[in-house]
């Protein structure tokens, strides 16, 4: 793992994703002259298009069918019913519901078709399939998270951005083990990297949690706190953790314990969020509710909110090594859709003298 383990840290990609398709239909409107459009379809899609738009003049509305959204303003436009378009007499309809719903996107475009044939119909935002590396196919993702991140989640394996990431730090650990018989712990164990790893021979596999019934995938998962562990010294080649240490109070003491469980020379693989804007990370033991922690943390069960000094926190404990996602092109980022991802930190327990 040395070739990647030696990548300094990553902010991520900047590529958006969906800037073809928003430049697509700002292309729609423009072109559109003095003809008058409507939106159809107050999307997720359509406030992110129109939140970075000046007003459109010869745009005059959006229609909706959820009435309760009809009559909202909706950056700056009025929501309309369907049954409007029959006194807006718009010249054009641009569609922006997505077409990840295949059934309900062509029945929505049928029934516009029969009722309304004089008026044109643009099918502009046609949003691409992404490729899932767990599941090895091209899908329509799911939108996920507080506020929305679009099209983000494998709708089979549940897979993020951060698991797609992993995937390949975790399939280079597996390659590099081939042959081998190694122990690996992991805490909250995804669907998607569980999957992955239950099928490698050679990976004596245990995941924890404390609450186990969470997850109905995971056979094995044992009730356990990962802040006293019932295992003994020197017992995993590996710790996968992921999301998880900004939940734990004791930062110290998970690592202490992640470390004590850990073979000489162990490693444990960690991600965590963290906010490139904040220096020092923010942590406040008076903030506990779980209201104060949402607006603090952003998160109501988080215990802090990790900055940019979080890999150098995290070097008191072990060596740090920092993977970026560097190692991916940008043409293998966009195709997965991993945006603007974190880095994982790679904390190897020092040799006992």
């Amino acid at each position: 793992m040395e070739s990647i383990f030696k990548n300094k840290q990553k902010t991520g990609s900047e590529v958006c994703v969906l800037s073809a398709v928003f430049e697509d239909l700002e292309k729609e409107i423009l072109q559109s002259g003095e003809n008058k459009v409507v939106f159809w379809g107050a999307s997720l899609f359509l406030k992110d298009f129109l939140s970075g738009q000046p007003i459109f003049k010869n745009v005059i509305g959006i229609i909706d069918k959820n009435p309760e959204k009809q009559g909202a303003d909706f950056c700056g436009y009025k929501i309309f019913s369907p049954e409007s378009l029959n006194s807006l007499k718009p010249d054009k309809v641009l569609f922006t519901i997505r077409n990840n719903n295949t059934e309900i996107f062509e029945a929505v475009k049928n029934e516009f078709l029969q009722k309304h044939p004089e008026i044109e119909l643009s099918n502009a935002v046609q949003l691409a399939k992404h490729y899932c590396p767990y599941c090895d196919k091209e899908l329509f993702f799911e939108d996920c998270g507080t506020p929305a991140r679009l099209s983000v989640k494998c709708p089979v394996c549940k897979s993020l951005e951060r698991h797609r990431f992993l995937y390949y730090i975790y399939k280079k650990i597996i390659e590099e083990n081939n042959g081998r018989r190694i122990k690996l712990l992991h805490t909250a164990p995804e669907k998607c990297i569980y999957n992955l790893l239950i099928k490698q021979p050679n990976i004596e596999y245990t995941t924890i949690d404390l609450c186990p019934d969470i997850y109905p995938f995971a056979d094995n998962c044992l009730k356990m706190n990962i802040l006293d562990m019932e295992f003994e010294d020197n017992s995993f080649d590996y710790i996968f953790s992921n999301h998880v240490i900004e939940h734990i109070d004791d930062e110290a003491g998970f690592f202490r314990e992640c470390l004590r469980v850990l073979k000489p020379e162990g490693k444990l693989v960690l991600t965590a969020p963290y906010d490139t804007r904040l220096e020092t990370t923010f942590e406040d033991p008076s903030i506990i509710t779980k209201e104060e922690r949402l607006k603090y943390y952003g998160h109501r069960d988080h215990v802090r909110k990790y900055g940019k000094d979080m890999f150098d926190r995290f070097s008191k404990y072990g060596l740090v090594s920092v993977i970026g996602a560097d190692f991916l092109s940008e043409e293998e980022k966009l195709k997965m859709n991993l945006g603007k991802i974190e880095s994982a930190a790679v904390i190897t327990k020092f040799s006992e003298s």
